[in-house]
């Protein structure tokens, strides 16, 4: 009795392949829609993107955070 390499048995996703990329992928579309509600729902949305925008160097990169100017 040889296992079948494309079964996957009952209650066990598979963990590669197409099917495998999908659903981690509905996962991680999930989580980031649940993360999305609670900063919306909560009022943390202007929040959040300051932190992205800081965390991801935009300020410094489009001048706004810029060193003082000399005298």
């Amino acid at each position: 009795m040889g296992v079948d390499p494309g079964h996957v048995p009952a209650g066990r996703a598979p963990v590669s392949g197409t099917a495998g990329v999908l659903g981690r992928l509905a996962v991680l579309a999930g989580a980031t829609a649940t993360a999305c509600a609670i900063a919306r729902w909560t009022g943390l949305v202007s929040y959040a993107a300051a932190a992205v925008t800081v965390w991801s160097g935009r300020a410094a990169a489009s001048g706004r955070a810029r060193a003082p100017r000399a005298a």
